[in-house]
Parts: C-alpha cells; sequence; structure tokens
C-alpha cells in the first residue's frame, strides 16, 4: 500500500540522515554520501509502505546502526580516525613548535631600531 510522504515525514528522515551522518563522521565523505543516499532510498519505501514513524522505529538505535557502519568499514574493535582528535593534534602542533624556537621580535631586546646612542 502506497502512502504519500507528508513534509512531516521527509522531515523525519532527514532528522535520522543528520543524526546517522554525524556519528558516521569519521567515514570519508564519499562512503557517508553513499550511506545516506541507500538509507534514505530505504527509509522513503519503507515510510510508503507502514509509514515514516514505523519505518524510522525499525531502525532500532541509531548509534548501534552508525557504530555497525563504522565496523564495516575500519573492523570491528579497530582503531579509527577520529576528527576531535584530529582536530586537537592540528591546535597543538603549531603552539608546541613555536615554543621550540625563541620568537624573533625578541632577539635584540631593544626593538626594531637595534642600539641606542
Amino acid at each position: 500500500m502506497n502512502r504519500p510522504m507528508t513534509l512531516v515525514d521527509r522531515v523525519r528522515i532527514e532528522r535520522v540522515l543528520w543524526t546517522v551522518d554525524f556519528l558516521i563522521h569519521d567515514i570519508r565523505t564519499r562512503g557517508r554520501r553513499t550511506i545516506r543516499r541507500e538509507l534514505r532510498a530505504n527509509l522513503q519505501a519503507a515510510a510508503q509502505e507502514r509509514g515514516a514513524a514505523a519505518a524510522i522505529r525499525q531502525l532500532g538505535s541509531l548509534r548501534v546502526l552508525a557504530r555497525g557502519y563504522l565496523d564495516a568499514q575500519y573492523g570491528e574493535g579497530a582503531l579509527q580516525p577520529r576528527w576531535l582528535a584530529a582536530l586537537w593534534w592540528f591546535s597543538c602542533a603549531p603552539s608546541s613548535s613555536l615554543r621550540s624556537r625563541p620568537p624573533v621580535w625578541s632577539a635584540s631586546g631593544r626593538g626594531a631600531r637595534g642600539k641606542s646612542r
């Protein structure tokens, strides 16, 4: 039985897709796009048969679903790239390299003119 998709149904499906996309953000963009397309098509087909609420309910926990996608991509229990860890390293690396060498502007201690007379 085909049910017409209402605006509320579409918004519910998109919210699920946004949530799953956020949870699988460690997968590269092309892979995430493929997952979103496949999940959107499956949810829309199920929503036309049973309704959007029932289709979303049948997914189960979105965290468990996302963990399944991550395990399929990187292997179960394997180390996975983390974008927050990368952000932390990129923010710390410049500050540690600045601490390792003295600043240029404090070389003379007297400013830009050099020796005073």
